[in-house]
């Protein structure tokens, strides 16, 4: 008589009150909020927790009932904003919750000077559209159709009354537009222009670009037209090199002393 039974944690474990939290479970979340108290948790700790918490519920809240209040665009230059918001398929007024923006995006980045794009939402409804255009590398030349083409060879159409600084490219066809530069040659001046652009120098004295089966990559200076022999290899050499010599021989003979400069050599730079 006055024997205490304990209860038979096995015979409680898996029972379950109406929210569907176990007894254990829910004593054991009063437990550890008491142990807060305990630790002296400041009552602005409390006030964050509870501000976080409200907030979060919010988020989900206004996510099903706010219509999308405005849409933005950012990133552009060839691309007109109303291509962006056309593609993306997101305008003013529809539900926020029925924007796919997986999808969207991948629709804004069919464009043809598109390159990647990012959608930004916020919990009140406004639309941010970030887009990365493709940077042109090099203009086609191919009689008097012209073209502009990226390092990917991905060809896209100059715009009427706009000429990027970047150097002409012969020797590749212009149409049809949609077709992308894939050929070994491309490839090769794709590398070239990569390490040209590391070279502030190399980059305004050298005007076009071309592509010979024997050659390899040629440029023409600037000035007077000369022929730059760049091979098949090693452009950060070679582009030294001729950066080296811009600086050291021509302003000694001038440069009209030179009709072809070829630089593949090693540790020699032939002339004529």
């Amino acid at each position: 008589m006055g024997k205490r039974i304990d209860a038979d944690p096995k015979a409680t474990a898996g029972k379950k009150t109406k929210s569907g939290i176990s007894q254990i479970q829910f004593s054991g979340f009063f437990s550890k909020l008491k142990n807060l108290f305990k630790g002296g948790v400041s009552k602005y700790a409390i006030i964050l927790i509870l501000l976080v918490s409200s907030l979060v519920a919010l988020s989900y809240f206004l996510k099903g009932n706010v219509a999308i209040s405005s849409v933005e665009v950012q990133g552009v230059f060839f691309t007109p904003v109303a291509d962006v918001i056309e593609a993306s398929g997101i305008f003013a007024g529809i539900p926020a919750d029925s924007v796919h923006a997986l999808r969207a995006m991948e629709n804004v980045e069919k464009l043809p000077y598109v390159s990647r794009a990012e959608l930004l939402l916020s919990t009140f409804g406004s639309a941010t559209i970030k887009v990365k255009e493709r940077r042109p590398a090099a203009i086609l030349v191919q009689g008097d159709a012209l073209a502009m083409v990226d390092l990917h060879g991905i060809k896209m159409k100059l715009p009427a009354g706009y000429m990027p600084d970047v150097p002409l490219l012969y020797g590749f066809n212009v149409h049809p537009l949609a077709d992308t530069l894939k050929s070994e040659a491309f490839g090769q001046i794709a590398d070239f222009l990569t390490e040209l652009n590391k070279s502030p120098l190399g980059s305004v004295t050298i005007s076009e670009l071309g592509w010979h089966a024997e050659d390899g990559v040629f440029a023409l200076s600037r000035e007077q037209a000369v022929r730059l022999v760049f091979g098949k290899e090693d452009y950060t050499d070679r582009i030294r090199k001729w950066e080296a010599f811009y600086q050291q021989i021509i302003p000694a003979k001038g440069i009209r002393e030179f009709t072809r400069i070829d630089l593949r050599f090693h540790n020699q730079i032939v002339t004529r």
